[in-house]
């Protein structure tokens, strides 16, 4: 019965169902279409102990199918992207994209994906102490220089990924500028540079100390003779003529420049000592200028002879029979007395 009512008239019921189904695809296609959405960013999302070091690639393209005019109404934004790591182990994940990690607006579906998978590189945070380097630019004025910079507090806490933190070695603080008009020391309050990455880090600012000074030289001063320091009272004095000695000085250029050579003493301290004799003293010396000092003396240490002063002698020689003198007398008196 069926293929009797299918053979009758066949030519033309079959050219019939093909009209049929040719404008049923026309109306299709105009109420429905494909288009490919390309550069859709992709975002994922880690646990709370582990961080996103890096993923390839960052975008993906899409073929979607859905009514046309809604197609061509959309855009990337309408497209989203979302992909979730399961695993708190640091490692290198190769993550398939799929429909159901892609959302779209309604009656809308994913053709296609491409790529279809993703690379990601984890890591875990961890923490540790660094020291504060100073960022010094610019140039001082000439005569002057810049000695060092002292950092309070010293060290910070930097947090962030161990691949990452376990690399870094010190964090700078912003660039400090140095001019012709700072001619002395000076302290400033700057915030630390943070690196990428990083992701606290505490303080996030530091107290700086700069020392600044006069540029620094030295001289050379030679044959200088070596002077005594003595007590006032003291009876001793030195025989023999003590050597010269050579003498670099050091510190402020300025200064050194104009210095008179008799602003620089070299003695040996004899004060100590209560007898003749001969003994070995270090060469001191006395500079009469502030910020200079004595870099290298040679010979450093020299022989002394020292001998009491004669009339000292003839002194202490005459209290001496006169101490005689009575004891003589007393002794003498001693013995008339045990007589009688």
């Amino acid at each position: 019965m069926f293929l009797s009512l299918i053979k009758e008239d066949f030519p033309r019921k079959f050219t019939a169902i093909l009209f049929a189904v040719i404008i049923w695809y026309a109306v299709y296609r105009q109420f429905h279409d494909i288009a490919t959405f390309r550069d859709i960013p992709v975002h994922i999302e880690g646990t709370k102990s582990q961080v996103i070091l890096s993923y390839s690639p960052h975008s993906i393209t899409v073929r979607v199918k859905g009514a046309k005019k809604r197609l061509q109404k959309m855009s990337n934004i309408d497209i989203k992207v979302n992909l979730e790591l399961d695993s708190d182990i640091p490692t290198t994940y190769h993550l398939p994209i799929e429909e159901n990690n892609i959302t779209l607006p309604y009656g809308m579906s994913v053709l296609d994906i491409k790529p279809s998978r993703i690379i990601v590189n984890t890591d875990v945070y961890i923490s540790k102490d660094v020291p504060v380097r100073v960022e010094t630019r610019g140039k001082l004025s000439s005569g002057f220089e810049y000695i060092k910079s002292s950092v309070i507090p010293a060290q910070v806490k930097i947090l962030g990924p161990s691949k990452i933190i376990n690399e870094i070695i010190d964090v700078t603080t912003e660039p400090i500028f140095l001019d012709q008009n700072v001619i002395s020391d000076f302290e400033i309050y700057t915030k630390l540079i943070q690196k990428k990455n990083i992701e606290t880090m505490t303080p996030s600012s530091v107290s700086v100390a700069v020392e600044i000074a006069e540029v620094s030289a030295t001289r050379g001063l030679t044959n200088l003779p070596i002077t005594t320091l003595n007590k006032e009272e003291s009876i001793l004095y030195s025989v023999v003529p003590l050597p010269t000695v050579n003498i670099t000085i050091k510190g402020r250029k300025k200064i050194l420049e104009t210095l008179d050579k008799n602003s620089v003493r070299p003695f040996v301290d004899i004060s100590s000592f209560k007898n003749p004799g001969e003994f070995t003293c270090p060469v001191q010396v006395w500079i009469g200028e502030s910020g200079i000092n004595a870099e290298y003396i040679h010979p450093m240490v020299v022989a002394v002879k020292l001998a009491e002063i004669e009339a000292c002698k003839t002194e202490k020689k005459e209290n001496n029979i006169l101490k005689l003198k009575k004891l003589k007398e007393r002794q003498k008196n001693e013995d008339i007395n045990s007589y009688k």
